[in-house]
């Protein structure tokens, strides 16, 4: 390793992990499955020591960037937070106020969690010490480190200021051409739409959708995507991409999905510049074995969150707007860049980008198809980076008439993420609620919705046998509270109960 800020997020994404090992498992297991990942930890931080040091001049306005956009995403309940944090919030203050592992009691019947909790467990484990307000923070300190160490990864791509200063704008502002179709319907008459990237359902997010909305699936695969890059320029090896790959798993496997062709593209081209690096296969044996238990905790029961291919004559033509706003224009910028580039890796590595964005969304995995939204994040990540470089060497050129129309498509892709911040900004800071999870569900625009997505039946955890700690305590249960006060929590897509008027 030598890109000295990997140590830190690498140690970051894998808290989680030893604080499952500790609270879920059982002890032998749970023992094992963390000498694993120290053990994985160790290995990988040989050559830490001769890796350049840490440019802090870039490194300092990074953390504080990302600490800023973390803040503005409502952590810490300083700002608006988005829909999704109702169930978060109340999945956060089970988890700090239960023992590990608790069970829940839905309709008469017990339910564990399997959701992928890598994103609460270290906030939760604080909140146990020191009460739900410290949990909160500790969550506002972890996103906020996290996205500041990932932005300087990725600024680390170019070697002047002001190449750096551009991959951070880009990275931050990437997003696709949604502000389009949303500002057709405002003026077709509907009320207008403060989440523009919703106008499809199919939705490819811009980054500070994601990191607003869902930020366990954002920073797990910028985290891999950081990796890679930092692959592809030699200040990473093969072994720490496995790492990276399976502390991502725990965050969000689906994200780590669209992660894995990046990693298997990475190892195909280990074979074919050989000789194969098999020094790195303890390294990712090491991270995989230490990952398997949260990978079996999270697929209990997992086959019944719905599934299926998509048809149809309105998913097509909602299709077509999604190639047309988010995924053609990056593509034919990127692909001027490179066609004519002796660099055979970038063209393949641009295939299986460009292949992924126009066949993601046929396979449609949870509710509001949340595969294709989510796998494709570590490579629309890759994606703007080599947006971003492609931008830098047009500078150094000129756009000349064939990319010159680049400038109107970066000016209106950055209203997107534009109206989400101000949309955080402008609506009021959502009120600190200590509702269990059940309540928060039926409080919150999901209430609606089923919750396969986080539950199993208990039956499933009892294989393998001896691996998972048995529910201590009694189940938590509906206490038929409403979280906010009727009608005073804003949502965006409320319902009529909790429509707070905001238009």
């Amino acid at each position: 390793m030598n890109e000295r800020a990997f140590l830190p997020l690498a140690i970051i994404l894998a808290l989680p992990l030893l604080a499952f090992d500790a609270g879920f498992l059982n002890t032998g297991p749970g023992l094992a499955s963390a000498g694993l990942l120290i053990a994985a930890l160790i290995v990988a931080m040989r050559g830490v020591s001769a890796a350049p040091p840490i440019d802090w001049r870039l490194m300092a306005p990074c953390l504080a960037l990302g600490l800023l956009l973390i803040l503005i995403s409502g952590a810490g309940h300083f700002f608006y937070q988005t829909d999704d944090w109702t169930i978060r919030d109340g999945l956060l203050a089970d988890l700090a106020r239960q023992p590990w592992p608790y069970a829940y009691e839905v309709d008469g019947k017990l339910q564990m969690l399997r959701a992928p909790l890598g994103l609460y467990l270290a906030p939760a484990a604080v909140g146990k010490l020191f009460g739900l307000m410290a949990a909160d923070l500790a969550m506002l300190a972890q996103n906020g480190t996290i996205t500041g160490l990932v932005l300087y990864i990725f600024a680390r791509e170019a070697g002047a200021r002001r190449g750096q200063m551009i991959i951070l704008a880009v990275f931050v502002l990437f997003a696709g051409l949604d502000i389009v179709p949303t500002l057709g319907q405002l003026i077709r008459g509907d009320t207008f739409n403060p989440h523009p990237d919703s106008w499809s359902g199919l939705e490819y997010s811009a980054h500070m959708t994601l990191l607003f909305w869902v930020p366990n699936h954002a920073l797990a695969g910028w985290s891999f995507a950081a990796a890679y890059v930092a692959w592809r320029r030699g200040a990473l090896r093969l072994g720490h991409l496995g790492l990276f790959f399976a502390l991502a798993l725990f965050w969000s496997p689906l994200a780590a999905m669209g992660a894995l062709l990046l990693l298997l593209f990475a190892a195909v081209c280990a074979l074919r510049h050989g000789p194969f690096p098999w020094r790195e296969i303890p390294l990712a044996a090491l991270a995989g074995l230490a990952a398997l238990p949260v990978f079996l905790f999270m697929t209990r029961g997992a086959g019944e969150v719905p599934s299926g291919f998509m048809s149809g004559s309105l998913f097509y033509a909602l299709y077509g707007g999604l190639l047309l706003v988010d995924v053609v224009p990056p593509l034919v910028f990127v692909w001027q860049d490179i066609r004519y580039a002796k660099n055979a890796r970038a063209r393949w590595e641009f295939a299986i980008v460009a292949g992924a964005m126009v066949l993601f969304p046929f396979y449609s995995l949870g509710i509001g198809n949340d595969f294709a939204r989510r796998a494709i994040i570590p490579l629309m990540a890759v994606l703007a980076i080599a947006f971003a470089q492609a931008l830098l060497r047009t500078l150094e050129t000129g756009f000349g008439t064939q990319r010159r129309w680049v400038i109107p498509v970066m000016v209106l892709a950055a209203l997107n993420p534009a109206v989400e911040l101000m949309k955080n900004v402008i609506y009021p800071a959502t009120p600190f609620s200590t509702c269990n999870l059940l309540d928060a569900w039926q409080s919150g625009p999901d209430r609606d919705l089923p919750m396969s997505a986080y539950f199993s039946g208990p039956a499933g955890f009892a294989v393998p046998a001896g691996l998972f700690r048995p529910p201590a305590g009694e189940p938590v249960q509906a206490q038929g509270r409403h979280c906010w006060g009727d009608g005073k929590r804003p949502f965006i897509f409320g319902g009529p109960v909790l429509d707070s008027g905001v238009k």
